[in-house]
């Protein structure tokens, strides 16, 4: 079963929206990664809505949240925002979206059989599904997400090890680009986001360990020791360039410099 609707009026961003869309697709251009700082309220679900309108023409796309009630509300907001296509949430009930009913699984085959027939598709996840998509990528073949939109990505921040870090890493969770939303910057930071697991020097033995996305790993005791060809945080992984937009209202502004051989940041 397969939600679709008609197409909605398209709501209208305010300014500082506008302007949040423009920076975050101007650095997804040139990069693989961005992030929106915004304080709570300004409607940052619209901005993603918008900037994975335009980012993505062709392929499905993942949406991570962190609970079920904010994965209904988000999904009618994206509707109200003008995304007609197919959806799908992977988590442990069917949420509550008005006017529509959206299949819901957290099987991983489900899953990759679903956007086998929407390859399109946009699919709503709660962070605690990661490891069912990453079986899905691993067990059934399903393909790199054209996005990645993080909701929440604070939640995210920390060392490697914990779980829901895995949305970082394209080993597990694979993607072309990535868009992080949050309202609390520089609540941690998430280095190794890319360095390929089996290189990471604290993993335990396999006799002992217990295979989640490595969460069991313990926390390295030193951030000295770490490859120099990490990345550096979740944030933007493009040099000098984090985040893309800070919204006035929220933290201060944090602009980029322009880089070489390629068109500056986009710097609010």
């Amino acid at each position: 079963m397969t939600a679709t609707v008609a197409a909605p009026h398209r709501m209208r961003l305010r300014p500082h929206q506008a302007r949040a869309v423009h920076c975050a697709t101007t650095a997804l251009r040139h990069g693989t990664r961005t992030t929106v700082v915004s304080a709570c309220g300004t409607g940052k679900t619209a901005i993603a809505a918008r900037v994975a309108q335009k980012v993505v023409r062709r392929g499905h796309q993942l949406v991570l949240l962190p609970t079920l009630e904010l994965l209904a509300q988000t999904i009618a907001e994206w509707r109200e925002a003008g995304h007609t296509g197919p959806v799908m949430a992977m988590c442990y009930r069917r949420p509550v979206v008005p006017g529509e009913r959206v299949p819901a699984s957290t099987h991983p085959g489900y899953l990759a059989a679903w956007i086998q027939d929407n390859p399109n598709g946009t699919v709503f996840a709660l962070y605690q599904s990661l490891n069912k998509i990453h079986k899905a990528h691993r067990d059934y073949k399903l393909g790199p997400w054209a996005l990645i939109s993080v909701d929440e990505a604070h939640r995210t921040s920390g060392y490697i090890g914990k779980e829901w870090a895995a949305v970082h890493d394209d080993e597990l969770i694979p993607a072309g680009r990535r868009a992080y939303y949050t309202a609390t910057p520089g609540s941690g930071r998430l280095a190794m986001a890319r360095t390929p697991l089996s290189s990471r020097p604290w993993r335990t033995p396999s006799s002992t360990a217990r295979p989640r996305f490595a969460s069991r790993w313990p926390k390295p005791s030193t951030w000295s020791s770490w490859p120099t060809t990490a990345s550096s945080s979740w944030k933007s992984t493009r040099p000098n360039c984090a985040p893309a937009w800070a919204c006035p209202t929220g933290p201060p502004k944090q602009n980029c410099a322009p880089q070489p051989s390629r068109s500056p940041c986009c710097a609010p």
